[in-house]
């Protein structure tokens, strides 16, 4: 019996949709109609263009218009952005003090990528560098919220302290 009441009241929602509809296109239909009917009553061409009129001719001759083309402005001659090593008045740029990256550990960084991105290996003398650089007991345990520090290349020392030598 419930499964009839909702059929019967699925079917009456369903013709009273169909209802609205119709009446509601039927009412579109109408001014539509009427929207034509009012653009027929005006002259002028039917290709679908508007026509503006800006007032009737007044039989004068057009008048001359003089232009003259403007010259299109120079840029500034750019200023080098570059240091000349051979000239008189060049300065050495200082060397950045501080040139140490500090990484924030989140959830699935491992030392051996961050090491990649830094230093373009992850080898494991490389990723063992670091980790004695950090104070860490073990290069594969990192804690989410850790702080690393990713020192250049040429502060990294062996087990022995000797500097590392690049990976090629």
């Amino acid at each position: 019996m419930r499964i009839l009441l909702g059929w019967l009241i699925l079917i009456t929602c369903a013709a009273l949709a169909g209802l609205i509809q119709s009446r509601f296109t039927e009412s579109v239909r109408t001014e539509r109609e009427s929207l034509l009917r009012a653009r027929g009553a005006r002259t002028g061409p039917d290709d679908g263009w508007s026509q503006v009129i800006v007032g009737a001719p007044s039989g004068a001759e057009a008048a001359e218009v003089e232009w003259y083309p403007q010259a299109e402005p120079v840029p500034p001659e750019p200023e080098p952005n570059f240091d000349d090593d051979l000239g008189e008045g060049s300065v050495p740029v200082p060397e950045p003090e501080d040139r140490t990256w500090q990484v924030r550990i989140s959830s699935g960084m491992v030392l051996s990528k961050l090491c990649a991105e830094a230093y373009g290996r992850g080898t494991p003398s490389i990723v063992d560098a670091v980790a004695r650089y950090n104070g860490l007991d073990d290069a594969n345990h990192l804690s989410v919220g850790d702080v690393i520090l990713l020192p250049p290349f040429d502060e990294l020392t062996d087990a022995n302290g000797a500097p590392l030598t690049r990976p090629r």
